[in-house]
């Protein structure tokens, strides 16, 4: 499978782990989020994966970037993150991202399903 079928196959799946996050309310979405995704995948080309990651996941909570992380860590792992809490422990991120399960080409291509699943949601402008 290429790249654009795999985020292709990956939208519904990335728009149903946004559905259930703090990211939206009510079907709608800030527009916000689907530039901290954009942010994400500059990173990822710009610096180390394990820099974007770190960054993301410690940032300022009032932005949300953690809940980018866990979302991109619940689409390439699998694994079912709790909506209420909507991350998984800082522990379980490092050593998943760490043990290098993934590619940079994998963390790029959930950055863009995500993205697109942005655009499914009604947009928030604040």
């Amino acid at each position: 499978m290429n790249d654009k079928e795999w985020v292709e196959d990956k939208i519904d799946k990335a728009y149903e782990i946004l559905n259930k996050s703090l990211l939206t309310h009510e079907g709608k979405i800030d527009k916000k989020y689907r530039s901290a995704f954009s942010s994400f995948g500059a990173a990822v080309i710009m610096g180390t994966d394990r820099s974007a990651i770190s960054g993301f996941w410690s940032a300022n909570s009032e932005t949300n970037k953690d809940t980018v992380v866990a979302c991109i860590y619940e689409l390439l792992s699998g694994i079912t993150i709790d909506p209420k809490k909507n991350k998984c422990s800082s522990q379980e991120i490092v050593k998943y991202f760490e043990d290098a399960k993934f590619s940079k080409d994998e963390l790029l291509n959930a950055a863009a399903a995500f993205k697109m699943a942005c655009d499914l949601f009604e947009r928030i402008e604040k």
